[in-house]
């Protein structure tokens, strides 16, 4: 029909989708995440994203060169942050940390934070954990899940996070 693809067939998740994702405005209700890739001193960089049920916050923190304390307080920083602008103040918050490597010495810390406030949910995220019968592991069990809600959610409007969302792409492997 001389109909162009939306994206590359073997893309995990279509940029056409994540675009849409990203004219979307959900409310900001529901249970408080935030999630946290931790880079430390690397040429990467550590990100820490929130959301509020289906809504993804626009205003990720994002750095480079940060020990782990600096990326424990940018954590704890952002989730008062984002319940003030709420109006949970006091509301729970899950903390989801790549705990591989550099994370888990900030999971560790976060802990320790929890101690203090038992409103904090610390989940260490192992991304080379165990995958399910349909996904070799954990971190594409976890793409698989945003994969399932992105036409639910919405996203800020960011190249770099649409060019991020729309690189993984997927194979088949024979057992």
């Amino acid at each position: 029909k001389g109909e162009f693809p939306l994206g590359d067939p073997q893309t995990f998740i279509l940029l056409s989708r994540i675009e849409a994702a990203m004219q979307r405005d959900v409310a900001t209700e529901g249970e408080l995440h935030i999630g946290c890739d931790v880079a430390r001193f690397g040429d990467d960089r550590t990100v820490v994203f929130g959301r509020a049920g289906l809504h993804v916050f626009v205003d990720p923190r994002i750095a480079g060169r940060t020990s782990i304390p600096d990326v424990v307080a940018m954590i704890l920083d952002y989730a008062h942050e984002i319940r003030q602008r709420t109006g949970h103040p006091a509301g729970n918050v899950k903390i989801k940390v790549d705990d591989g490597g550099l994370g888990g010495g900030v999971t560790d810390m976060l802990r320790l934070a929890a101690e203090r406030d038992s409103a904090l949910e610390i989940c260490p995220c192992n991304f080379g954990g165990k995958g399910n019968e349909e996904y070799g592991n954990a971190a594409t069990v976890w793409w698989a899940a945003l994969r399932d809600c992105i036409d639910r959610i919405s996203l800020p409007d960011n190249e770099d996070l649409a060019g991020e969302l729309s690189s993984r792409h997927f194979g088949f492997a024979l057992t």
